[in-house]
């Protein structure tokens, strides 16, 4: 085993205590090497090239040990393991985020009393809820948690854009400009933001 691969593993091994049984199964049913890859910030073996690691089975992974410190010490809830299942829950979050999940989080830091962090995970659960409902057309839905996402979320440029598009596909055109605009003054180079805006500022019938 390299000798930085072999210290990522060993992280994964300090990160992991305390959970034996839920290690033991989870880590059986996935490729060591992976593992080893992923923490040692290399593309999965097997990945192509550009394409990143494969991250796909370490996200539930590490959002289960998340849950499964939070029962552990729920009693006692000692700021040492609320600690460390917020930091596994935010790992989670940057390899799959999902809306159940920052409503978790949410939840942990308004315990704890980060006002701040609490708020914005209220507005990624907004965010991640939202664009689930448009994937899904369920326009009228999407469009409530996206005006909620903005609302907490001001400096979210993909926030906006998706907001911008639920009020075109609403017909709502003003209100789609206004947000097609407000991300594109966060994120210039936002292609399908400028397409959307040239699509809503064009005289009708064109």
């Amino acid at each position: 085993m390299e000798p930085a691969a072999s210290a990522a593993f060993l992280r994964i091994c300090a990160a992991l205590v305390g959970v034996p049984a839920i290690v033991t199964d989870e880590m059986r049913s996935l490729d060591r090497n992976v593992l080893r890859a992923l923490f040692a910030g290399e593309a999965a073996p097997g990945t192509p090239a550009g394409a990143g690691s494969d991250s796909s089975a370490l996200g539930p992974l590490a959002c289960r040990l998340g849950q499964d410190r939070t029962k552990q010490r729920h009693d006692a809830f000692s700021a040492l393991y609320q600690k460390e299942a917020l930091d596994l829950w935010e790992t989670a979050a940057q390899w799959q985020p999902t809306a159940e999940l920052h409503r978790k989080m949410a939840e942990m830091y308004a315990q704890a009393g980060d006002v701040k962090l609490a708020r914005r995970h209220q507005g990624l659960e907004k965010f991640r809820s939202g664009v689930d409902a448009l994937r899904l057309n369920r326009l009228e839905e999407a469009h409530a948690a996206l005006d909620q996402a903005v609302a907490m979320l001001p400096d979210h440029a993909s926030a906006w854009f998706y907001f911008a598009e639920t009020c075109r596909f609403l017909d709502r055109p003003e209100r789609a400009k206004n947000a097609y605009t407000r991300c594109l003054e966060l994120h210039p180079h936002h292609g399908r933001a400028l397409r959307g805006l040239r699509h809503v500022s064009a005289p009708a019938g064109e």
